[in-house]
């Protein structure tokens, strides 16, 4: 038997590929090996397999409590190599017989009210934190148009419309951001990019070494922020305040795109 499933783990070009397929059917040799129902032969080869053998299979691995995605993987792959049989003439399609494909329920990706986004940018913008407008600037910026965290390291001073009315994204295209708030801290940061940096001064820092163009959300030296510093500044926010530590930029991200469809 095995020598089938290693004539089909060789049509796959991954290795990784090819190691989860080898041990999915593995498994599932093991199954037919410890088979012992009655009423049903076991099956010694694929030859002599049966519907009944696939049907039970399912269920013990339904049993084993897989999650949904792994038991999921783990039919698609048999599917798929049950196919390679028939195509071979090792089976016919009677002995696989009615194998529906395992479904995996949709879920919603994790996002935030609008109350915790709110408690968010609060904790960002708390009076005596280091670097508070900036750090609420970044977090604003990351909700109400959804970039990646390497994108926002991307922006520069000039990427920002007349009174941080709308802001020139990394990919050319122009963000429109009728939010306020949004407005508000942009054109703060583009009014104010040039005082000197200070944990008293709640301002940034543009030094004459700086990189041009000016990088419109620096880090402490004044350079251009990386992105380990966008995550810095969400976990240092999420300290302060009472949300899940767990959330991460992503939640955000997902926030922006399921506040505004």
């Amino acid at each position: 038997m095995r020598d089938w499933i290693d004539k089909y783990v060789e049509t796959k070009s991954n290795e990784h590929t090819r190691s989860a397929y080898r041990a999915d059917l593995a498994q599932l040799v093991k199954f037919l090996g410890a088979w012992n129902h009655p009423g049903v032969p076991a099956a010694s080869n694929w030859a002599g397999i049966r519907p009944e053998h696939l049907q039970e299979y399912r269920f013990f691995l339904r049993d084993r409590g897989y999650q949904d995605t792994t038991l999921a993987r783990k039919m698609a792959v048999l599917r798929t190599f049950l196919n390679f049989l028939v195509t071979n003439g090792v089976v016919n399609a009677d002995q696989i017989g009615d194998l529906p494909p395992q479904t995996v329920a949709a879920s919603t990706p994790m996002h935030l009210s609008e109350s915790d986004v709110v408690r968010l940018l609060d904790a960002a913008n708390q009076p005596g934190a280091a670097n508070r407008r900036r750090d609420c600037a970044v977090l604003t910026i990351v909700y109400y148009t959804g970039l990646r965290a390497s994108d926002v390291t991307r922006l520069n001073v000039d990427d920002v419309g007349p009174r941080g009315a709308s802001l020139h994204l990394p990919d050319g295209t122009v963000k429109a951001l009728a939010e306020e708030p949004a407005q508000s801290v942009l054109h703060h940061m583009q009014t104010n990019h040039a005082s000197l940096y200070g944990p008293d001064t709640d301002s940034w820092t543009s030094p004459d070494n700086t990189d041009s163009p000016v990088p419109l959300f620096p880090n402490r030296q004044g350079t251009r922020m990386t992105r380990q510093g966008v995550w810095s500044i969400l976990k240092s926010c999420l300290e302060r305040s009472d949300l899940d530590p767990s959330i991460n930029l992503q939640v955000l991200r997902n926030t922006h795109f399921r506040h505004n469809p």
